[in-house]
This record gives structure tokens, sequence and C-alpha cells, in this order.
């Protein structure tokens, strides 16, 4: 048989607008035109709020500031101890200009500056 017609799990009544009817089962509801979600919330609603967070600011916020405040230590102590040590590297820079390696990387940047004008003389290079 087709679905919705007799002989279904319900007795034949399993189609919408067909359904099956039980005796002393009550319902009600409301209309949702008629319903009120906001009733009366500036007047009991908004006081009763800040009565219940005002009840509950030591238990949640003392906590919460403490974990606050150690999360903050915990980033700058972190943030410190990663890094590095100024005084170590107070002659590096000076120590490069003078080496080897210094000398090197100017020679080679001058070889390809004077191979770029020869090869576009109208290109204008650093």
């Amino acid at each position: 048989m087709g679905a919705g017609r007799g002989g279904g799990a319900h007795g034949g009544h399993d189609v919408w607008g067909n359904m099956a009817h039980f005796r002393g089962v009550v319902t009600h509801h409301i209309s949702p035109f008629e319903q009120r979600a906001f009733a009366g919330w500036i007047k009991a609603g908004f006081p009763n709020t800040i009565r219940r967070i005002r009840g509950q600011i030591f238990k949640i916020g003392t906590p919460m500031f403490i974990g606050l405040m150690i999360y903050t230590w915990a980033n700058q102590y972190h943030e410190k101890l990663i890094r590095k040590d100024p005084k170590h590297y107070e002659n590096e820079y000076s120590e490069y200009l003078m080496s080897d390696e210094h000398k090197s990387y100017l020679e080679h940047k001058q070889k390809n500056v004077e191979e770029a004008k020869m090869t576009d003389p109208k290109r204008k290079t650093t």
C-alpha cells in the first residue's frame, strides 16, 4: 500500500490531517500574537538582574581578576625570558663592519652594479 494510506504503523492514521484522536488528552497553548516576551522586564527583570550580579560579583570576579593578573604576569615574564641580552651584542655590528664577510659583500654588490651598468646604461642603480 502507498505511504499514508491505511495499514501504517499507527493504524492507518499516519497522514497529517487524519491523525488519531486520543481521549482524555487536553492541550493548551497561547497564540504567539498574545504572548509578551519582555513584559515587565524594565520594571522587574532589569533590577533583578542587577541584584543577581551584585550578589555574585565577588564569587566570580575575584578568581577571574586573580587569573587575569597571573596570565598577564606570566606573559610578561615569558617575554623577558626569551629576549636576548643586549650586552652580548653591543660590539657585533662594528665587528661585522670590520669583517671580511662585509668586505666581500660590498665587493659583490659593486660588481653587480657595474654589470648592470654595462648591460643597460639607462638603468639607474644605487
